[in-house]
């Protein structure tokens, strides 16, 4: 049991009245304290005791058209209520009181339009749906269109079309002060916009597919035709090969051998790099541009060579010349 209280509010007026009445003099001639008038007029709520019916303590009264199905006509006019008609059972200890008046169920206005929503549109209810709440789903919304509404800083706010779009779409076309409409009005101009809303949606939607389709086509149709170019640009190394003449005689007899030679770690991982190495287009330029400068290299040194052995040539008559013209006075004079 819960201890008394200090200063028990249901006798707190009491207890003033008998200090004022043993004090003959002094406190009788003190005025009151300024909430005693306020108490006195409006004292505290009765205590109900735990397992009674706040009607038969004066807080409620009875619902007139009441009447118990296990008692008589007679009996359910008296105001003597019984244990049945207080209790489920016979022992209060046990179970809780049986109320006879209770609150009414609370509705909203709103209530009335989501049931008509959801009961022609079922599958809306299978939608995912986001509860977390951030800044932007607690700002104020004016819903004067499906989608949302302005805020203070004069910016749209995108909200996603649902049904709870719709309900308070109509109720703003309902409550507005210029032109409201009426429920069965204003919830079918509300309908139209969704039905408007989730067509626009749709539409974006297959947009964007086919313009990811079409993306991904011409990308393939791109790899396609570097795949097709660096087919070509192989063939034509090829055969460029071939008609230097880099392929030899020595090279086909000797090949076996040379693929059975032993290769050294470097060489190794040259080669599983190299074959691992994805053949792009701008490898393939470069790797032209190093051929085409390689050609020119070979061919600057190849017209070295030859002026380089046209002057050895050149060298060696003039050296047999002079040693001819040497010879022949000395021939004179021992003559």
């Amino acid at each position: 049991m819960a201890p008394p209280l200090r200063n028990n509010p249901y006798t707190l007026c009491k207890n003033i009245d008998r200090l004022r009445a043993a004090a003959p003099r002094g406190p009788r001639s003190a005025p009151l304290p300024p909430w005693y008038r306020a108490v006195a007029q409006h004292p505290p709520a009765v205590f109900t005791p735990k397992g009674v019916d706040p009607v038969h303590t004066g807080l409620f009264h009875p619902a007139p058209s009441y009447s118990s199905s296990s008692s008589s006509p007679s009996a359910s006019s008296d105001s003597t209520p019984t244990a049945r008609e207080l209790y489920k059972r016979a022992d209060p200890r046990t179970y809780k009181a049986r109320y006879i008046v209770r609150a009414p169920p609370i509705t909203y206005p709103e209530d009335e339009i989501r049931q008509a929503f959801y009961k022609w549109h079922p599958l809306e209810l299978s939608k995912p749906r986001t509860l977390v709440e951030d800044e932007q789903t607690l700002k104020w919304r004016s819903w004067e269109n499906i989608y949302g509404g302005r805020h203070a800083d004069n910016t749209w706010t995108y909200v996603p079309v649902t049904g709870e779009s719709v309900v308070k779409h109509t109720m703003y076309l309902m409550s507005r002060k210029e032109n409201p409409l009426s429920r069965h009005e204003a919830y079918q101009t509300a309908l139209r916009a969704f039905y408007e809303a989730r067509a626009k949606a749709d539409h974006n939607r297959l947009e964007k597919r086919a313009a990811a389709i079409a993306e991904a086509q011409k990308i393939a149709e791109e790899e396609a035709d570097m795949r097709a170019l660096e087919e070509a640009q192989r063939q034509l190394l090829g055969q460029q090969q071939l008609d230097n003449g880099e392929m030899t005689a020595f090279g086909e007899q000797n090949q076996d051998a040379f693929e059975d030679a032993p290769l050294t770690e470097q060489e190794k991982k040259d080669a599983a790099y190299w074959q691992a190495r994805p053949l792009s287009a701008r490898f393939v330029e470069w790797e032209a541009a190093e051929l085409e400068d390689s050609r020119a290299y070979e061919d600057e040194m190849r017209t070295a060579r030859t002026m380089q052995d046209e002057m050895r040539r050149k060298m060696e008559q003039y050296e047999k010349r002079n040693i001819v013209d040497d010879a022949e006075p000395a021939s004179d004079a021992s003559i």
